[in-house]
């Protein structure tokens, strides 16, 4: 036997969601529209289901980006085309991690941090890094995954909220690349 139909009205529907956008709570919601508290949680439940897209048009997907950030800045940023692997990454270190060190001041005291993902334990980026980093802070094994870009993004510090526009083309447009 299916689920009994609940009958509400529009207007009843729209109270619960500018309610609920209001930041109050379902059983407080309910009071206020004389309906039960399951029902408004229905109504909220499937207002979200609605408005959330399964499907994007026009684009989509996502950026994969390396970034240098420290306390004296944020500098290059690397957009990375495709899968990324060992050999890209260390490219990138080579090609960018220095120049970005040196822009910032800090060629000769930088720690580099990077989480344990196999491509930076990789044999030829470790060797890379021994020898061009003054150190290198290694992630113990069973570690949580500390990442400085989403604190940064979060807090709006170092004005990386950039980085949600959501393409390539329109970062590098926001950041005056084209």
């Amino acid at each position: 036997m299916g689920r009994k139909s609940k009958n509400t009205t529009f207007e009843q529907r729209q109270l619960c969601i500018f309610h609920h956008a209001k930041g109050r709570k379902y059983t407080e919601i309910a009071e206020i529209v004389n309906i039960p508290k399951s029902t408004v949680g229905d109504i909220i439940r499937r207002t979200a289901e609605k408005q959330s897209p399964t499907k994007v048009k026009h684009g989509g997907g996502s950026v994969l980006v390396w970034g240098c950030i420290s306390a004296a800045g944020v500098e290059e940023l690397v957009f990375i085309d495709g899968i990324m692997d060992r050999k890209q990454y260390l490219r990138i270190l080579k090609g960018h991690l220095q120049r970005s060190a040196e822009k910032l001041g800090i060629q000769d005291t930088f720690k580099y941090y990077q989480d344990s993902d196999p491509r930076h334990k990789a044999y030829d980026v470790w060797s890379w890094l021994l020898f061009n980093c003054p150190k290198v802070i290694q992630t113990p094994a069973q570690s949580p995954d500390l990442n400085p870009i989403e604190n940064t993004r979060q807090q709006g510090a170092c004005n990386t909220t950039f980085l949600s526009s959501g393409t390539e083309k329109k970062i590098k447009g926001r950041m005056g690349e084209n």
